[in-house]
Parts: C-alpha cells; structure tokens; sequence
C-alpha cells in the first residue's frame, strides 16, 4: 500500500528554490489553460471520457481534492471534507519526496493529472518532472494514494532521449483508448511530440512517440482526449501547428477495441488556436465535444480571442464547427473562462443544445464586493488556472481558481462552491499560500497549474 507521502503543516520540505529562474514562470505568450463542464454537473465530472478516468480523491472518502504547482518546485495537495477544501489538511511533493538520494532542483509538477490507475479505490496523482540530466530529461511520475492520502509509493514513466533537455511539458492528459479498463496517458512534449503512455497500472511502461515535424524547432502540438463518439473508447484529438508558414490544425483518432485508430480525420485547418482546446459534452447528449478559442484580434500578446469554436460530437466523430461570441476578453471554460490578460475576471458560461448559452454567461469580477481579497492588491492573473470538481460531495460542480502573489501572501486560491444556479459568490473563500505554510522568500507562492 505504501506510507503516507511526506504530509507537512509548513512548507520546510520545499527547499528547492534554488530552480534556476524563469524554468517555472508562466509564459505570458501562452494562453491561459481551459476548464470545461456542463453547469450543475453531477460530481463535478468534466468530460464523457473522464466519468471513467477522472480522479483526484487520493484518500477515498469521496471528497475531491486539489493539488497544484507552487512556484519554486514543488506540488500541494489540499485535502477536501464536507466544507471543501481544507487548508490545515496539506501536503508537499517535491522531487526529494522520491526514493533515492537528495535530488538537485528541477522543474517538477508544472503539469498534474489523476486517476485510480492501479484500481484500489484511491486516485493517483501524475506529476511532471524535468530535469537536466539523466537518460530521460522529462519523466511522468505517478504517486500513488492510499487511506491518509498520497503515499511514497511511486511509479516513474520515462519519456526518454526524445525531449530535448530545455523541452516543456504541456497538457497531461488521461483516457483509456481501448476501453479495457487499463488506463492510458497522453502529454505534449514542447516542439517534439505527442508522448503516450498505454495501459498504466502500477509498473513502467514504454513511451509511444507521435513526433510532429523532426528537426522543425517551431512546431507545437496539444492533446485532449475526450469520448467524441459516446461509445465507451477515449478519442484522441492533436491540435498542432507545423511552423510559422502553415496553418494550425486538429486532427481525431478514435478509440478502438485495439486502441487509437491509425486513421487520423483532420478537423480544423488554419483557424483553430493550438493551445487552448479542452473536450466536455456542453450539450448534454452523452458525447464529448471539442471547445477552443477560434480567433485573436491581436497576432501579439496579450491575445484576446473574440470567438468561441464547439464542435460536437457525433456517433461517427466530430460534427462541424459552431462559432459563439466571447463575454469575455480572455478565453473559454464552460462554463468558467479565466480572463488572464484582462486581469480580475472570470466568465461562466452555460452549456447548451446548440454548444454554449451566451445570453446566460455571467462574469465575476475581482473587484466585485462580497469576492474575498478584493482589497488584496492589483491585478495577479486571478482565472489564469482554472478547475472544476465537486469538492464538497453536494452533487454540484465548484470552481478553484489560481492567483499570483501580488502583495507578498505568496498567492491565491479562490474557491466558488456551486449551486443549482451555478458557482456562488456568497459562499466563496479564499486560501493563501502563507495559509498552506509557504514561507516569506521570492521563489515560492502559488500561481502555478492545478489539477483539472
């Protein structure tokens, strides 16, 4: 079963701050993560495909829990109850929480995932770790959970000499492409490839490389898996772009009874944005569908996207292309769009028949009173992460949100607990990072990615 991973009241364990600067810092290039679910949504599942595959209770008392990068190496974990999330309840992951002698700082947990993998009836947790030495510059580590939480037992998959050393790591994504009941992992390595792990249980596995273009070093790619057809198989989408000459694109393989499909369908040539697709069934019909940003109205950033693209599912695939208004100057979560680059806000946006209900969309503001710490500061890139997950088991989906330190707390944590009507603003709290214990020093805050 494993012991409990190293559990903290303070962060002493994150004394990796030494990471060299700028390997953890959020490229303001890149546009802000999505967050996609059909609003209320039972057990706050995101997508047809993760009702199967999506964790995040790494204790098993049917609460889901939160975990995050903090800034200067390391992941926390939040553990939730009936009143969601609890911050006296905390834990720190760092690279020398692994077996084996101290390691040297690396890039660790900008990327996160969970699923129960090895079937025990507590979810696992997919961390991200970079570093620059050793055969393998990127690994996917699995910590697995157990009865108090994450346990020290762990599972490293290696991504091999593929990824070059200075290479990031974008999208850990989750599925199970055969439907056999073992799960797969799907992540973008920076400029190389779309890296696969199949059939994840409790031992290594050997990577499958889907490179996108050799020796193109402005190539990109970007996985989501969602369950497209609603036949039980987790579909694979790759948005990617060729280079700064070609036009973007997104290609479907389908999931079989023998794995993906080797037939790729293009969906979208020269419109669709690279970075920013998420899956979710918006329209309530069993099947997943595919929402990105479909245009910028500036070709530098900060870009803003004015257009929302859903492409439904079908039982055949994906169906074509549905195009909606942006309430807001940043980009799309069903449902919850954080609006980085217009500091302060977040949208939701219900779901409808036809993909999204604009004339619903409601928009928070930081500034807006009764939101806590709205005298906290200045713009911090509040919604730049955004989550959704039914953090205190009432059948109704909640909002995490991720906000950079602005006036030395070390950062944010917001969280909107949801209601028949959608999030609530009444009943919403705020979790700073000197609460989890980050000490006063430059190099640690929260304001990294969450777990999806």
């Amino acid at each position: 079963m494993g012991t409990p991973a190293q559990i903290a009241t303070s962060a002493a364990a994150l004394a990796l701050c030494t990471v060299a600067a700028g390997s953890a810092v959020l490229s303001e290039s890149k546009p802000a993560e999505l967050a996609v679910t059909a609003w209320p949504a039972p057990s706050g599942f995101t997508t047809v495909a993760q009702r199967k595959t999506r964790g995040g209770d790494f204790n098993g008392d049917g609460y889901r829990d939160i975990a995050g990068k903090i800034e200067g190496d390391g992941v926390f974990v939040i553990y939730s109850g009936p009143h969601g999330p609890d911050p006296e309840r905390r834990q720190f992951l760092t690279p020398n929480t692994l077996p084996g002698p101290p390691k040297k700082p690396v890039d660790f947990g900008t990327e996160t995932a969970s699923a129960d993998f090895d079937h025990d009836d507590y979810d696992d947790l997919v961390v991200t770790s970079h570093s620059d030495s050793g055969d393998s510059p990127i690994t996917l580590v699995i910590f697995y959970g157990g009865e108090h939480g994450l346990t020290d037992r762990t599972v490293s998959l290696k991504v091999g000499s593929t990824a070059p050393k200075n290479a990031r790591v974008f999208n850990l994504v989750i599925g199970d492409f055969g439907d056999n009941g073992k799960l797969d992992i799907a992540v973008e390595i920076e400029s190389t490839a779309v890296v696969s792990f199949r059939n994840v249980v409790d031992r290594p596995v050997h990577p499958e490389i889907n490179l996108f273009r050799p020796n193109t070093p402005s190539v990109s790619g970007y996985p989501v898996i969602g369950d497209f057809t609603g036949d039980g198989y987790s579909d694979l989408v790759v948005t990617w772009s060729p280079g700064p000459t070609g036009g973007s694109r997104a290609e479907l393989q389908l999931g079989t009874a023998q794995g993906l499909s080797t037939t790729k369908t293009v969906l979208a040539d020269g419109w669709i944005e690279v970075d920013s697709a998420v899956a979710a069934d918006v329209n309530g019909d069993g099947k997943d569908d595919l929402i990105t940003p479909e245009s910028w109205d500036s070709a530098t950033p900060p870009r803003t996207p004015i257009a929302i693209s859903v492409v439904l599912g079908t039982d055949h695939g994906l169906g074509p292309r549905h195009s909606f208004l942006s309430p807001c100057t940043q980009e799309i979560r069903e449902i919850a769009v954080g609006c980085d680059f217009e500091p302060g806000k977040l949208a939701v946006m219900p779901g409808s028949p036809q993909g999204i209900d604009h004339a619903r969309a409601v928009v928070f503001e930081q500034n807006t009173p009764g939101m806590p710490g709205r005298h906290a500061g200045g713009p911090d890139w509040f919604g730049h992460t955004v989550t959704i997950g039914d953090l205190n088991a009432d059948g109704m989906a909640d909002i995490a949100i991720m906000a950079h330190p602005n006036t030395g707390d070390r950062g944010r944590l917001f969280i909107f607990p949801g209601s028949a009507t959608g999030p609530s603003l009444q009943a919403s709290a705020m979790i700073t990072g000197g609460q989890l214990g980050l000490p006063h020093t430059a190099c640690l805050s929260l304001g990294g990615s969450l777990l999806r």
